[in-house]
């Protein structure tokens, strides 16, 4: 098999390549902060890095990923359909005056 979904002998059910992988600080964390992307380490030859896309007939061996994550892709669509919201987060005041009266405010308006 060549496809990118191929069976490597070790067991892990991928077999994916990244054309160009990048390795400074600043390549690095452009990546992992772009979270509706996925993040993709891998190595060519010696060197190691990341890339944010995979290509059939790239020279980079992924070595592990992660994927996109959005904050509107987290918690149970049902229940943010239920209660008519975008996003599956709560706040408001906690004992003893925690958060301000601005935060929770704010957090009412978002």
């Amino acid at each position: 098999m060549s496809s990118l979904s191929q069976v490597k002998a070790n067991g892990i059910p991928f077999n994916w390549q990244a054309d160009k992988i990048e390795s400074s600080h600043a390549a690095v964390k452009a990546a992992l902060m772009n979270l509706d992307q996925p993040v993709y380490v891998a190595k060519e030859g010696a060197q190691i890095g990341v890339s944010n896309t995979l290509s059939a007939g790239g020279r980079a061996e992924v070595q592990a990923f992660a994927q996109a994550i959005t904050p509107e892709s987290l918690g149970d669509p049902a229940y943010k359909a239920q209660h008519g919201v975008k996003y599956a987060y709560h706040g408001g005041a906690m004992a003893n005056g925690i958060a301000s009266v601005e935060l929770v405010i704010a957090l009412g308006q978002a």
